[in-house]
């Protein structure tokens, strides 16, 4: 099943989600990976689902968004944030996403950010959800860091504060 994937578009995916984020990662083949991407949870459904078809749906909004109005959107439209996992299985089943990205933006050079939301690192001090960030002939595993002007005064991390470009693109899944 490799089907054009058409941006704001509803697709499917066949989800394993018996596989290691590892397992997952190694598969893709990546020129570059944040090793904090390894420390992801790699489901947060329960033990008794493996394999799963999704419909899911790449958000974009043509301003800057923080990460708590992005949340709602997609609620609001019967999505809930996508998983690591899931992000990833979008990437090596639709590998012409970036081409198409390029066509409907007329761009060239230009990099494609696809967010993550439904999966949380929380540190000490940052909490970071991936992303992959494909352009220049270059795919990457990334983390977006939380901001500084995310902390409230306190010095406790506020995610939801997180302001995130009007470039990036947000993983959906239909509930």
């Amino acid at each position: 099943m490799n089907a054009t994937v058409e941006l704001n578009k509803e697709f499917s995916l066949v989800v394993d989600y018996t596989k290691t984020i590892g397992e997952v990662i190694a598969n893709g083949q990546y020129d570059w990976v944040n090793r904090d991407t390894y420390s992801i949870n790699s489901s947060n459904l329960s033990e008794t689902v493996k394999i799963i078809e999704i419909n899911t749906k790449l958000f974009h909004f043509d301003s800057s968004i923080y990460a708590d109005k992005v949340k709602c959107k997609m609620h609001m439209s019967g999505y809930r944030p996508a998983t690591l996992i899931e992000l990833l299985i979008l990437d090596t089943s639709h590998p012409e996403l970036y081409i198409l990205f390029r066509e409907v933006n007329k761009l060239d050079g230009a990099c494609l950010v696809i967010n993550a939301l439904g999966s949380e690192l929380i540190g000490s001090r940052r909490t970071a959800v991936p992303h992959l960030l494909v352009g220049s002939g270059k795919r990457m595993l990334g983390m977006s860091q939380t901001s500084d002007s995310s902390y409230d005064r306190d010095g406790v991390v506020n995610w939801e504060e997180q302001l995130f470009r009007a470039d990036n693109y947000f993983l959906g899944v239909l509930e």
